[in-house]
């Protein structure tokens, strides 16, 4: 049998995590209870702060993000610590390893293929 994506997607949906058959009329399974000190994938709260303001609000390109952390690196050293991120690498890894529920990744791209507009400006 050769499965398509619709027929995927359909068994996907009949299963729960452990891959036991439920109906579709089951109520969805209730998230998971975390400690309010559990940061995971982060290693801590600061780890976890300081992915957000780097990747989200300060946008910073892998360089600087490199480079901000070797330099914070070289303050703690003397004391025998490292930073909750070590560089760049690793902070993306731990943003891409944080789970949501069942929320899927979505991506999607969108082109126009009609006539350029007669004007320079571009329509609002």
């Amino acid at each position: 049998m050769t499965l398509t994506k619709s027929s995927c997607d359909l068994i996907a949906e009949r299963c729960n995590e452990r891959g036991e058959f439920i109906t579709s009329a089951a109520p969805p399974v209730p998230p998971m209870t975390r400690s309010k000190t559990d940061w995971f994938p982060f290693n801590s709260r600061v780890g976890f702060e300081l992915a957000d303001f780097i990747f989200a609000d300060a946008e910073l390109s892998k360089k600087k993000v490199d480079r901000l952390l070797e330099l914070w690196s070289a303050t703690l050293v003397p004391h025998g610590l490292s930073p909750p991120i070590n560089d760049h690498v690793d902070m993306l890894r731990q943003i891409d390893s944080v789970r949501l529920g069942n929320v899927p990744w979505e991506c999607f791209c969108l082109g126009y293929d009609g006539p350029p507009p007669e004007t320079p400006r571009p329509p609002e």
